[in-house]
């Protein structure tokens, strides 16, 4: 069987390598780079080791998804053709290389891959930014970037920012959730710095490679521009905590009961109105319910806001036939009828179920 060792090179010099990524490389076999935007390029040509690069397939071939499907067609010819071959990345050898992923994949049980590691670019970046909490840090890939990505309350890693449109979109995006001057690290894990600059100035610089990474800390809790569902559920939770508030504390189930109705009809109030402002305002009002009822059974043992939202997910997925299963829906009238025969459906296991447990 054929053999492609696939070698991380880590983040520094041929002194940072392990033993046995040197030694790889030292087999002179024929040796291909995912980039020679490397400092090690210089020492393998020191030490005579012979190279090709993929830098090309980069420049000339807009799409990234076409660019790893040519690398990999490459590879596996040059396989056919050496028998043994390197192929070295930046980095680990284990995260974010689509070839890796790809050969991994299509290739897993025809060709031997072997995976020789070396630091991480995420590894060598949080080391810059000198951020601490290792438990608390989100890592977001830009081109997969939406409203859902960012997270307040964590150290946001965002990965391979490689052009200054790319920034921009990120800007964008990021502007949602923070304020134009929060402070901003732009860290480059190959040239070894880290910048501090305000998010307005993001894609204001020249500088911008797959070395490019961005961090945002952290915001304090009553100092965040946009709140989500973690926040909502902690405040609640404080409320009903020993230095939380003497009436959420003293409430029950029974107690709330008034308050659902109460704020479910203000919402059908502001539906009917068409006062989008109110509706907002009473959404929020109706998901605190929601929360509050979630946390109450937490405390007593029974569920709690993750088994709510696990439960409707799979609701969502099982009553959806037509979207997550095999039926199809051209109409909004089919869309119902796929979702009745789905609920009918579980009634009837429902009930086969409670006549065995009996």
């Amino acid at each position: 069987m054929n053999t492609i060792q696939i070698i991380g090179l880590g983040v520094g010099g041929i002194e940072d390598l392990s033993l046995k990524a040197y030694k790889a490389i030292m087999e002179k076999i024929p040796t291909y780079l995912r980039t020679e935007r490397h400092p090690i390029v210089k020492e393998l040509e020191y030490n005579g080791i012979e190279y090709s690069s993929f830098d090309s397939y980069f420049e000339k071939i807009d799409e990234f998804d076409k660019v790893f499907e040519k690398i990999v067609k490459k590879i596996v010819a040059e396989l056919k053709k050496y028998g043994k071959i390197n192929y070295c990345i930046p980095g680990s050898s284990h995260v974010g290389d689509m070839v890796t992923k790809k050969l991994l994949e299509d290739y897993k049980d025809t060709i031997n891959i072997v995976l020789i590691d070396g630091e991480s670019f995420l590894s060598k970046c949080i080391k810059l930014s000198g951020y601490s909490d290792y438990k608390n840090i989100k890592v977001i890939d830009p081109n997969d970037m939406d409203e859902f990505s960012i997270d307040t309350n964590s150290a946001n890693f965002i990965t391979q920012v490689d052009s200054k449109a790319l920034a921009s979109e990120v800007k964008i995006k990021l502007m949602e959730s923070y304020s134009e001057d929060c402070e901003v690290l732009q860290i480059d894990a190959l040239d070894n710095f880290a910048v501090k600059m305000p998010l307005y100035s993001i894609d204001q610089k020249n500088n911008y490679g797959f070395s490019t990474y961005f961090c945002i800390f952290p915001i304090e809790k009553y100092k965040i521009k946009v709140y989500n569902i973690d926040n909502l559920c902690r405040i609640v939770k404080h409320l009903r905590g020993p230095e939380g508030c003497p009436w959420d504390i003293k409430q029950t189930h029974e107690s709330c009961k008034d308050n659902i109705l109460e704020e479910a009809q203000e919402l059908i109030q502001a539906i009917d109105n068409e006062d989008i402002d109110n509706m907002c305002e009473e959404l929020g009002d109706v998901l605190l319910q929601v929360i509050f009822h979630s946390e109450m059974a937490s405390e007593e043992g029974y569920f709690n806001i993750s088994n709510v939202i696990t439960q409707l997910c799979e609701k969502l997925i099982r009553r959806h036939p037509h979207v997550f299963g095999e039926e199809t829906a051209n109409s909004p009238e089919q869309a119902l009828e796929a979702w009745k025969r789905a609920k009918e459906k579980e009634k009837n296991l429902h009930s086969i179920e409670e006549k065995l447990n009996n």
